[in-house]
């Protein structure tokens, strides 16, 4: 990276979700060393919250449940109290579970759609709140993925809930032109994080799946790394992205996505 795209985060505040895992720990770890400071939130405090003890001064970490009527208010206020200024927020926690046509319970679907869909654009809320009560400008990044646009068929309410991120994204980035708030979304493929290690072993995928992934799912012959995903999130996080708001990116490998 530049000197100048080095120091384009220095003293700037965020808020991640999700931080201490996969994506969310890959930015966390990109923005720190950046020069950001960062409120990471998660439900369970993770080993990946322990390796970021070091930059006690640029990182504070909330034990949350962001699907917690009283979790917005509580993760804004906290980054205000803590950093006295807060410049973005990461999107970035969320599940999928499988569930198809046939087999999603109603259980299973409130569950992907409070977590996936409802809880970022309460989060979302709080911080847009915050950022015109500033006066100042502020980035918004919703992790979504290339499941919006159809998804697999294994998983149709984490795909709705996607295709609703979508939608809120530009909805609420056309409410808010001309603030200084900007609002886009990265609609991320495959990606090796923890947790698909994790579903890949739990379905017979035995330890060495990623040496059977067919050249079709990852052209360049390994799927997406959570460190690849985070620099285009701090990119769209940066001032550097601006004044572009509303905006769907994929983050993917496919020349073309959706293709047969």
């Amino acid at each position: 990276m530049d000197d100048d795209g080095a120091r384009a985060l220095n003293g700037l505040a965020f808020i991640v979700t999700g931080s201490t895992a996969g994506i969310g720990l890959a930015t966390v770890d990109r923005l720190l060393a950046q020069g950001a400071c960062v409120l990471g939130v998660d439900n369970c405090a993770l080993p990946g919250a322990d390796m970021l003890a070091d930059a006690e001064k640029q990182f504070h970490f909330l034990l949350a449940d962001v699907t917690d009527a009283e979790a917005p208010d509580a993760i804004v206020g906290l980054t205000m109290a803590r950093f006295g200024r807060l410049d973005g927020l990461a999107n970035n926690a969320g599940a999928y579970p499988r569930g198809g046509v046939t087999d999603t319970s109603p259980e299973l679907y409130d569950k992907v759609m409070q977590l996936n869909l409802r809880a970022p654009f309460f989060l979302a809320q709080a911080v847009i709140g915050r950022a015109l009560k500033n006066g100042k400008p502020c980035s918004l990044v919703n992790i979504g993925s290339i499941n919006a646009y159809c998804g697999l068929p294994e998983l149709s309410a984490y795909a709705m809930a996607k295709g609703g991120l979508m939608t809120m994204t530009r909805n609420l980035a056309n409410s808010l032109a001309g603030t200084g708030i900007r609002i886009n979304q990265l609609n991320v493929g495959w990606t090796d994080t923890e947790g698909e290690d994790a579903l890949q072993r739990s379905t017979g995928g035995g330890a060495d799946w990623r040496e059977h992934i067919s050249p079709r799912d990852a052209p360049r012959g390994t799927i997406l790394q959570p460190s690849e995903v985070a620099e285009h999130v701090c990119f769209w996080l940066s001032p550097r992205s601006a004044p572009v708001s509303g905006s769907v990116c994929e983050v993917e490998q496919f020349p073309v996505i959706g293709r047969p």
